[in-house]
């Protein structure tokens, strides 16, 4: 990032000087808005040098509250909470100052992800409603910050480490195997590479289409104590998907990571690889479904996807 640098001298603005609103170190940090757009501040004082975006914000400067780039000015405020810097020309999208919390050290990326999804928990893993109702004014007072981003970061931060990272991990094994896209409203997260969730757009047609397209079949029994359930054809660690209810016509599904899974595209083409998949089912039995809660633990979850070569991403408290 170029830095910019602006010198203001104090008889400039001699008639409005007002005293700062806060301390104007606390203001360097990164600030992000409901479209994900960055803007940088890492120094304050005689220069200011700040980016939206990785772009330098034209000629910056700072004086008191207010970020002047270009013909944008940003005036930054602390309502009871965090740190919201908004321009004048779009007061309801403002930057919100990021935090020191699991939420914020997530990349943006993710964040962006998880914004609508996690909005469909709720108690007890999204914590008492009113519980979000106290965070929000301590953390955000009185800005205009939209209630899905900041109900995302509330829910992310109150599941513990290990519900977070298996979440993180799924989510990484989704993403590589393209069926993120088909996961809408998460309603609920386990610690063992699990989730239950809604359809995107509540599309049930969608899901179980688009899903069988990328090489899932009710195999080696998948559709269990369910109304519909498919497992991927490749064995080992692989996802399993069904509905939560034997009901037809009931919406909530769930998916987790099998570690053995039995199921295979060429069993039925030869003895020899049908008696390997017999052998993997029985693997899996013992193994993933009786041994479930022993073998099936975070850390465990994110060394077998880490395994494949996908990266996981962290969330350490």
């Amino acid at each position: 990032m170029k830095a910019l640098a602006a010198v203001l001298f104090l008889s400039q603005f001699a008639l409005a000087a007002a005293p700062p609103e806060f301390i104007p170190d606390a203001s360097i940090g990164r600030y992000e808005n409901q479209d994900g757009a960055v803007i940088e501040i890492e120094r304050v004082g005689k220069g200011i040098t700040a980016a939206l975006d990785g772009k330098d914000l034209g000629e910056a400067h700072w004086w008191a509250s207010r970020l002047v780039a270009g013909k944008s000015v940003f005036v930054i405020t602390q309502d009871k909470g965090r740190l919201v810097l908004a321009s004048k020309e779009e007061p309801d999208r403002p930057f919100v100052h990021q935090g020191d919390s699991p939420w914020w050290r997530l990349l943006p990326e993710t964040r962006a992800e998880f914004t609508p999804r996690l909005t469909g928990l709720l108690y007890p893993q999204a914590g008492k409603p009113e519980e979000f109702g106290d965070w929000f004014t301590k953390t955000y007072g009185g800005t205009k910050v939209t209630e899905q981003s900041a109900r995302a970061e509330h829910i992310f931060d109150t599941l513990d480490r290990d519900h977070r990272e298996s979440l993180l991990a799924l989510y990484a094994k989704l993403v590589k195997e393209n069926a993120w896209e088909f996961i809408g409203k998460i309603s609920y997260v386990g610690q063992s590479g699990d989730i239950n969730f809604y359809p995107d757009q509540g599309d049930t047609v969608r899901l179980r289409k688009g899903i069988a397209k990328l090489g899932y079949a009710d195999v080696f029994r998948a559709s269990d104590n369910a109304d519909w359930g498919v497992r991927s054809l490749k064995a080992g660690v692989e996802l399993h998907f069904k509905t939560t209810s034997k009901e037809p016509g009931k919406m909530e599904c769930h998916v987790h990571i099998d570690f053995f899974n039995p199921a295979s595209e060429d069993a039925a083409r030869d003895y020899a690889t049908a008696l390997r998949a017999a052998y993997k089912a029985g693997e899996h039995i013992y193994k993933d479904l009786y041994d479930w809660a022993e073998n099936h633990t975070t850390d465990e979850v994110i060394k077998k996807v880490e395994a494949q070569g996908i990266k996981v991403e962290r969330s350490p408290n």
